[in-house]
């Protein structure tokens, strides 16, 4: 049964690109008790401590307020954002919410990194992780092991997994499920980095295990097909979609004009 979304649509470019705008539209019909939270042993220094743009600040506050509004009574949500394809910008704009949320919002956020086919995030913030989930889940590591803190900011990040071999074990999972759930209690905010859908399916097998997803799409590349079917295939494995957003929109005309639009 198909539903309609509210989109959460980002017209815009990355930090030191032309300031983006959040509009808000309409997606239209696309197919145990918790234990205590883990100390966050490792520390890391921000690679990037200035200032956030104005204009990004903006946005990404607009986007934590949008995503809030459509899980207004979860604890510690945890979200998950996915593109169709690569070069949709997904990976850099999850990490510029993430720490926007945790620097600006003061807001304690886990950025997961989930694909473990090309790992991004650890080597932004110039981590050096040894170990993935999957040596939690087989009681080799403890948690905080694989939970990477960055130094100044209420930010946490980790990759999932370190070779692909592990992928059924941990994401198929219901411990990797109650590994979330207990995260909730100590991180506001849950934010995962997912593979491409349309080369991988681990998207899907997370998404169903989150309580969210936000898809992402890029402006002149990613055609409206590819979405309903990703919208589809997430829903048919019973996932939440909350909407989309429109990524590295070019203004071929004067911005001016399109707000008096």
């Amino acid at each position: 049964m198909s539903k309609i979304y509210e989109a959460l649509q980002l017209a815009g470019r990355s930090r030191d690109e032309e300031s983006p705008r959040m509009v808000h539209a309409e997606l239209a019909e696309m197919h145990s008790a918790p234990e205590p939270g883990p100390t966050v042993q490792r520390l890391v220094q921000l690679s990037d401590p200035a200032p956030f743009p104005l204009h990004l600040e903006h946005t990404m506050t607009a986007l934590f307020n949008s995503i809030s509004s459509l899980l207004p009574t979860a604890k510690g949500r945890t979200i998950e954002f996915l593109s169709p394809h690569k070069g949709a910008g997904t990976s850099t704009l999850i990490r510029e919410f993430a720490k926007v949320a945790a620097v600006k919002l003061k807001k304690s956020v886990l950025l997961l990194d989930a694909d473990h086919h090309a790992p991004t995030q650890t080597k932004e913030f110039q981590i050096h992780q040894t170990q993935g989930w999957d040596a939690v889940l087989d009681r080799r590591e403890r948690i905080e092991s694989v939970l990477n803190a960055v130094e100044g900011s209420r930010l946490t990040v980790s990759q999932l997994l370190m070779n692909e071999s592990a992928q059924p074990l941990l994401f198929e999972s219901n411990q990797f499920r109650g590994m979330l759930t207990r995260l909730k209690e100590t991180f506001d905010l849950i934010l995962i980095d997912a593979p491409p859908a349309t080369d991988y399916a681990d998207g899907f097998v997370l998404g169903s295990k989150v309580d969210g997803i936000v898809l992402v799409a890029a402006a002149e590349e990613t055609r409206w097909q590819a979405m309903q079917d990703v919208t589809r295939r997430a829903q048919l494995m019973g996932c939440n979609v909350l909407g989309m957003i429109l990524n590295n929109q070019r203004y071929h005309i004067p911005q001016a004009i399109y707000d008096r639009i």
